[in-house]
């Protein structure tokens, strides 16, 4: 499945303005307000997260071979996978493996949209929902080259190495591929 979305100014302008059509707000936080926890959300809620607090939770999953989901729910491919997301999610969630899942929905969003929809389509892992706007940050957080391209999945080595990163739908097959061997 291909990716739904292309450039990074695109997914920005997409989704500023998605994000004020849904809750009315015309931008993110205001400049200098503190929207970033690293603290994971209980399973099948959702939480903000800043770049450097992206940062944060890949480094406090060092020792686990990490997944890293970025995906929105106004993306179709994104919507398809989450089911084979959620199974690989309960096969590995006891395993030495650490699933991040980033909405890229926007955080004012998070208790009349983004919540409500992952409690219907019962999504059983936390997601943390982007507050930056700044890709470049989030590819420096992220150690990776990030397009805006969704959905992009990372998958990272014990060691905190990138060892896989595609953008488009994915499925269980595939992340079983990369991340068994690592385990």
């Amino acid at each position: 499945m291909k990716p739904c979305c292309g450039r990074v100014i695109g997914y920005i302008c997409l989704l500023a303005a998605s994000a004020a059509m849904i809750t009315g707000c015309s931008d993110g936080p205001a400049s200098g307000e503190k929207t970033d926890t690293a603290a994971t959300p209980p399973p099948g809620e959702a939480a903000p997260v800043t770049a450097s607090g992206l940062g944060a939770l890949l480094a406090a999953s060092k020792g686990k071979v990490t997944v890293l989901n970025f995906w929105a729910i106004w993306c179709p491919p994104c919507v398809a996978e989450l089911p084979e997301l959620a199974k690989f999610y309960r096969e590995h969630s006891g395993d030495t493996v650490a699933f991040l899942a980033v909405s890229l929905d926007g955080v004012e969003g998070i208790e009349t949209v983004i919540t409500p929809f992952l409690k219907a389509k019962t999504v059983p892992f936390p997601v943390h929902v982007l507050a930056d706007r700044d890709i470049e940050a989030v590819s420096k957080a992220v150690n990776a080259e990030i397009s805006g391209a969704l959905p992009a999945t990372l998958v990272y080595n014990r060691q905190g190495e990138l060892v896989k990163s595609w953008e488009g739908g994915i499925t269980l097959e595939e992340l079983n591929q990369i991340v068994k061997p690592l385990l």
